[in-house]
């Protein structure tokens, strides 16, 4: 075996996609335990790349990946809602924080108007942030292909409808009925919602 080379690996090898890149000459005696000491660090090296880079990879490093996408999703959320109650559905007042932030003049509005395209903006920030966290969750996170991609991404966003509705649920009965700061109740609105669509993508939608 030549130094440098990529070697196909025999039956019973790990194998990242069946080569591996082993270097310095094979050798036997007491060199023998150089050689695959060599050999696990470079096959741990590209099997750790290929687990962050692809949607293989143990259930810790996974749930891992499905919160960086949530919050990808997240942000695309907040900042889809607050073009589109800029500049379609009007709904921002002088003292929100994209206002000031950015300086943006704004429409004087009536609280009944202000709270329909409100809920209308949100309606459209839900339709694209979903479909970022499907495209990630697809392509990044978990292995698709247990249905046909239409049914998938209906059973993606109804079980993201479904996780909004119970979450908000949550968070209304936890401050009526035990009067937790408002903070703490939408933290455990997001964290139940969460754990609802980590599961039912990983267990009912997705292959894993």
């Amino acid at each position: 075996m030549k130094k440098g080379c990529i070697h196909r690996l025999r039956p019973g090898y790990p194998s990242t996609r069946g080569f591996i890149l082993v270097y310095g000459p094979l050798v036997l005696g007491h060199n023998a335990s150089l050689q695959y000491v060599q050999f696990c660090f470079t096959y741990r090296g590209l099997n750790f790349i290929e687990q962050i880079s692809g949607s293989d990879g143990g259930n810790l490093l996974q749930f891992v990946k499905y919160g960086i996408s949530g919050c990808i999703a997240t942000a695309t959320h907040i900042l889809v809602f607050h073009l589109v109650a800029w500049k379609l559905f009007f709904a921002l007042q002088a003292d929100d924080w994209f206002v000031r932030l950015l300086k943006l003049p704004i429409q004087e509005l009536d609280d009944i108007t202000r709270s329909r395209n409100s809920m209308k903006g949100n309606c459209v920030a839900f339709i694209i942030s979903n479909l970022v966290a499907y495209l990630i969750n697809v392509f990044w996170v978990f292995v698709p292909g247990r249905y046909p991609w239409i049914m998938e991404i209906a059973l993606f966003y109804l079980v993201s409808g479904v996780a909004i509705v119970i979450g908000t649920g949550l968070m209304g009965f936890l401050i009526r009925r035990f009067g937790i700061l408002t903070t703490y109740a939408f933290g455990a609105n997001v964290f139940a919602a969460l754990m609802i669509n980590y599961i039912m993508r990983k267990f009912f939608i997705f292959k894993s």
